[in-house]
Formats: structure tokens, sequence, C-alpha cells
């Protein structure tokens, strides 16, 4: 796994599912639900409230005083997501590079309008679909939904470089629209995250892997696969400069590009 802080997000349920096949308690592993908060080069962007409270009931909430924190959970409340995210965040002074130029206007705001067509469109199982918005480059699709410059810089550029992890010009726009349909379009509160109450390694990887112990897996750390080769309808793995090799029938590559790059190279 990745080194580095991970959030568990409202839609991670096959990962909340696999921590209690482990034989974990979720609510013991992970944290409740917290606000997440948006930075930018020049300083907070804004700070998104856990949407779904669990200790709310389903029932829409009703409008008990004229307030603006009460009128905008009304209608939040009214509205499919992402259009109640938006309503609910609140918005902080980005403007520390001291050009009073950070702080996002009800205009940039509102020119984020323009992508609601792509994201209606955009089918996240359908390969034409996929296809299609693969065809051409993010930045060019919030160029021509018409999101504004600043818009773009202090919100959609940050969530890029969090969410598919890549700027704009590397990353296609099937990939964009996928990830905000995940972490924002999929469900209302899509977008409420948790933490892990510790390390990943000891809190998830370690059960599991006494787990797996326990039904006769083997695990062989700092080993290193230098090939693979085919025979037949079995595979051989040659391990540490084929000092070693395994016989199977199957192998499940768990490893990145270079990784894998590397091996079908040798193999």
């Amino acid at each position: 796994h990745e080194a580095g802080l991970h959030g568990f997000w409202r839609e991670y349920k096959n990962t909340f599912s696999q921590i209690e096949n482990i034989g974990l308690d979720v609510d013991q592993v992970l944290s409740p639900y917290s606000p997440s908060t948006l930075f930018s080069r020049n300083g907070k962007v804004a700070t998104a409230p856990v949407i779904v409270d669990e200790g709310e009931s389903n029932t829409a909430p009703q409008l008990r005083d004229l307030s603006e924190q009460s009128l905008r959970k009304y209608v939040a409340a009214n509205l499919p997501p992402p259009l109640d995210l938006p309503l609910l965040t609140q918005l902080g002074d980005s403007a520390s590079n001291g050009k009073g130029d950070g702080r996002l206007d009800p205009i940039d705001l509102a020119s984020g309008v323009g992508l609601l067509g792509a994201w209606a469109d955009f089918e996240q199982e359908s390969a034409a679909s996929w296809a299609n918005y693969d065809s051409q480059p993010a930045s060019l699709l919030f160029e021509k939904a018409g999101v504004s410059d600043r818009l773009f810089e202090e919100m959609v550029s940050p969530l890029l470089h969090v969410l598919p992890m890549c700027p704009a010009y590397d990353c296609s726009a099937a990939a964009a629209l996928s990830c905000f349909h995940v972490f924002a379009l999929q469900s209302r509160g899509a977008f409420d995250v948790r933490w892990c109450r510790g390390s990943i390694s000891s809190l998830i990887f370690g059960p599991w892997q006494m787990q797996l112990a326990d039904r006769g897996v083997a695990f062989r750390g700092g080993t290193k696969v230098s090939s693979i080769e085919k025979k037949d309808t079995n595979f051989t793995i040659n391990l540490d400069d084929s000092s070693e090799s395994i016989e199977c029938d199957a192998i499940v590559l768990a490893v990145g590009a270079v990784a894998a790059g590397r091996l079908a190279s040798s193999s």
C-alpha cells in the first residue's frame, strides 16, 4: 500500500466490508466522519461539513428559523448531490498571497455550473462514455465548461491533486469525472471522510496478514521477484535473480506500473 495519510470516504463500502471480514470493528479502526478542509497554495479555500449525520433521522430538516445556516441546511437537504455540498461548504480566506485575489466569490462558484452538463452526460459504468471523455484532457473540459480561472486555481486543481493525483493537463476528462462521481455525485454525503485511528499497517494490514497466515498463506517479505515464466497452463516465479523458483497455476500482480513494467520486460 502507499505511504502517507489516507482518508476513507463514505462510498468505500468494499473497504469497510473487508475490514469487517478480517474480524475488525470498523468504528474501532476508523474515526467518526469529520469535516474536510481544502487548501490551495494561497491558503485555506473551504471546509466541507459532514453531510450525513449518523445520529439524525433520514427525514428532511424542518425550517425552524430564518438564520442563514438554517436556510442553507433546509435548501441543501432538498437538493441532489453535488448541489448540496457547495451550499453547506464554508469558504475560507485563501488570499494569503498578499494580492487579495485568492478568495472565491459567488461569480466564481457560479462558473462551476457549466460542469453539470458533463456530469449528467458521463456514465460511470459505460465503456462508450469513458472512451468519449478519455479522448480529451480534463483541462479542456473545465475550459469548455466555463470554469473561472480562480475557481480552477483555488478548488478544482487542488481536488485533482488529491483525487486522481495529477494536474488537469495530465488527467483525462473521464478520470476527473469518475473521481468527482465517486466522491461527490454518487450519493448524499459521498464527500464525508473518516481517518484511521493509527497506522494503517498495524491496525488493518497487520491483522489481515495474521488472518491469512492462519488460513495457510505463506508470506515472503523482502523477497524480490526477478521474472515470471509461463509453461503450458502453469507459471514459474523466479525469485532473487533466479536463485529460487515457485511453481503455481495463477498469479495476481498487486504492484505499481513501474514494477509491472520491469517484470514484463524480464519475463
